[in-house]
């Protein structure tokens, strides 16, 4: 009966390994995805629908030291993936990465959204010129958006609260 036991241990154990393996893993994918160091500066920007300029609009750059330690803290708060629902949407947020690349500059993206229910999510996407350039921002460009971005593989963040508007 001991032996019993024993072996129903190692096996609950053994089957909780490689879940929690899998979203270290998962976490630290996005996380070394941007790191801190090399940042020249970030830049914010939004999809709004009240504004008139193009859509998303450049809200923020972050260039100080202190601003751009606090959105990899941000980043480095995820704790699991989970798909976003695209209608519980309330705000896009995109978070571009400028790193120096030789001569030249790359950059990265992040979107992060806001839904109803006040929960945020981030994930890493490729820009594309199909995501630039809406004359306004609607309910119809929202679901266009969140389409292309992906509605898989977001990851749940806590609020990033350095961002205004």
């Amino acid at each position: 009966m001991k032996y019993m036991y024993i072996s129903l241990l190692v096996f609950l154990l053994g089957g909780c390994s490689p879940a929690n393996k899998e979203n270290t893993s998962n976490i630290e994918s996005l996380t070394n995805e941007f790191p801190a160091n090399d940042i020249r500066l970030i830049d914010i920007h939004l999809y709004r629908s009240d504004s008139y300029k193009t859509q998303p609009e450049l809200i923020n750059v972050f260039s100080d030291e202190k601003e751009k330690n606090n959105v990899i803290h941000w980043i480095n708060t995820i704790h699991k993936r989970q798909d976003v629902i695209m209608p519980d949407i309330n705000k896009i947020y995109v978070l571009q990465f400028h790193y120096p690349n030789g001569n030249s500059e790359i950059s990265k993206y992040l979107a992060y959204v806001e839904d109803s229910k006040g929960n945020y999510y981030a994930k890493k996407f490729e820009m594309t010129a199909e995501l630039f350039n809406y004359e306004a921002f609607t309910k119809e460009v929202l679901a266009s958006v969140i389409e292309k971005i992906g509605e898989k593989d977001w990851f749940a963040v806590e609020k990033l609260v350095i961002l205004t508007p």
